[in-house]
């Protein structure tokens, strides 16, 4: 959080004039308070009705600070806070898929929205605070010595008393802090999960049910928040036991010295103001140490979530001419055996391949491999003889696009959604849509710009989305394309035509899973990848394989 301080820097340096402005003013009070009270004392009404005119003055200066104190720090905390969540938002979207996927949408959803406002009260508004306590007691400090050393003896041993509780709850509060904390993501996960799932609770009529999840995990919310307030609250009374203590002592003290003539009433009370601006700094200041320090998971969670992949030497890929897996194996985390074993595949750039098999035999997976989306496996992956796992990602990105069945859309324009928000020439556009079939449905013209999808794309069909994501992957120019299951929502007669369009474009790699296997189509494919449990059966052109009469053979004609 150094470094957002810095950042800041220009507005920190009026943060702290006016921060030692406020306290000269406020430490200034006990002193003015002194002279009015000791005027009204001596019934000296000229001079009385003189220094009530020049506190009314002091008082409107003091509020004219305070204003501006109050003004710049909120200034400070929601420009650290705006820095934070920036860094935070681009750490997150610059994270490799495979640390990206590590947590859920909802857990980064929590952190970069509730952790980030829980960092804000309990880190930066406590430092801040740390800060003007600290000059305010220094002050308080220098103006008590005109009133002797023992008033400061007798004001450190109380405040040594009301040091020692911070201390002793410091660690309970920070894991009730951490309890609410993980409990806060839980809430916000489980909440993200049902309102995501919203059709499938209406349509299945577990409202209730759902209704009765959700309560359950808002009691325990509000259980854990409760318990970390009641603690916090018990800390608070004690020290305001003390703080009420000190102060009855020093009035009893004060009032037998004016009973024997040492002390006037305006400086007894000019005392208890001060004792007051003694002990409460120190005391906000252990507290806020132990809001910090309870703060420190939630820095260590944004942390991790900032943290980019390590560093280490990468190689960008210029032109891939050939694609190659070399005895590759690979298994999901949460998975004892391989999911898919490759022992040797070349794809050669500007030929068609077509990847076919059941639903489960390793098909998404095989593509998400060559797509580059995980690095965590066994063999080689090379990119004209560059290691994947020595490539740099972009590079790999910058020439393929990948077409996945569930499309996702923003929550935009028809054609913001396809060109995502870049500039391209008008006649690659149209030619975009004309190739995807988006033509049909919609045109760059007003009514195209116009169309908004809604959220996710729900204004469109399946089909619609699918054909939005074929132009978004044309419109690029990529040498690859990736398709899974592409164009399984668009109608057979559209989709032919695209797919049709799409084996027709000169150059262009195309590696396409699909379930609907036509023989005009699949005589237009280069090669043919029949799969089962995870390793690859038969290869070859559709006549050769179907001349076999082999898996594939058996497959196709079931």
């Amino acid at each position: 959080m150094k470094k957002y301080f810095k950042k800041q820097l220009k507005t920190l340096c009026y943060v702290v004039s006016l921060c030692s402005a406020y306290a000269v003013f406020n430490v200034g009070i006990a002193v003015l308070l002194q002279y009015v009270v000791d005027l009204a004392a001596g019934r000296d009404m000229v001079r009385f009705v003189r220094a009530m005119l020049a506190a009314g003055a002091y008082i409107i200066i003091f509020a004219g600070i305070y204003y501006a104190y109050g003004k710049t720090v909120n200034k400070l905390s929601n420009s650290m806070i705006a820095d934070l969540r920036n860094d935070l938002f681009s750490g997150i979207l610059k994270k490799d898929y495979e640390s990206y996927v590590t947590y859920d949408t909802a857990a980064y959803i929590s952190t970069v929205v509730n952790d980030i406002n829980l960092l804000e009260s309990a880190y930066i508004a406590p430092c801040i605070r740390i800060m003007e306590n600290s000059i305010m007691f220094v002050l308080t400090v220098i103006l008590l010595l005109r009133y002797g050393g023992l008033i400061i003896i007798w004001l450190t041993f109380i405040l040594c008393l009301m040091m020692v509780l911070p201390q002793m709850v410091g660690k309970i509060m920070q894991n009730k802090q951490n309890r609410f904390s993980a409990q806060l993501s839980s809430f916000t996960r489980v909440l993200s999960d049902y309102l995501s799932g919203y059709e499938v609770i209406h349509t299945a009529n577990i409202e209730n049910t759902i209704i009765h999840k959700f309560r359950n995990e808002n009691t325990l919310l509000f259980l854990r928040k409760n318990d970390r307030d009641k603690m916090r609250s018990l800390s608070d009374s004690v020290a305001c036991l003390l703080s009420a203590f000190m102060q009855f002592s020093i009035i009893f003290t004060g009032v037998f010295s004016i009973m024997q003539g040492k002390m006037t009433i305006g400086i007894l009370t000019a005392l208890l103001q001060l004792c007051n601006m003694f002990t409460m700094p120190v005391s906000a200041i252990m507290q806020d140490l132990s809001e910090i320090k309870s703060a420190k998971p939630v820095l260590e969670k944004i942390d991790r979530f900032m943290e980019s992949a390590k560093e280490k030497e990468v190689c960008s890929i210029r032109e891939i001419r050939t694609i190659s897996m070399k005895n590759v194996s690979f298994k999901y985390p949460s998975q004892k055996e391989n999911t898919l074993e490759i022992e040797d595949l070349q794809i050669h750039c500007g030929k068609k391949y077509l990847i076919a098999g059941k639903s489960g035999c390793g098909k998404s997976t095989l593509l998400k491999l060559l797509a580059g989306y995980f690095k965590e496996y066994e063999g080689q992956i090379l990119f004209d003889g560059a290691d994947l796992k020595q490539t740099d990602d972009r590079s790999i990105y910058q020439k393929t696009a990948i077409i996945h069945q569930n499309v996702f859309l923003f929550n935009a324009s028809l054609i913001d959604n396809i060109t995502l928000w870049q500039e391209y020439q008008e006649q690659d556009l149209e030619n975009a849509l004309r190739i995807s079939g988006v033509d049909q449905f919609a045109d760059i013209g007003n009514k195209g710009r116009a169309l908004h999808v809604g959220e996710n794309g729900k204004e469109l069909s399946g089909g619609q989305r699918q054909r939005i994501a074929i132009a978004r992957a044309l419109i690029q120019k990529k040498e690859i394309l990736i398709l899974d299951e592409g164009i399984s929502s668009i109608d057979r007669q559209t989709g032919n035509d695209i797919e049709n369009r799409i084996l027709n474009i000169p150059g262009l790699t195309i590696i396409n899973v699909s379930h609907d296997l036509q023989e005009n189509f699949l005589n237009q494919y280069d090669e043919i990848l029949f799969m089962q449990n995870g390793k690859i059966a038969e290869a070859g052109p559709y006549q050769e394989l179907m001349s076999k009469k082999g898996a594939f053979q058996r497959y196709i004609t079931s």
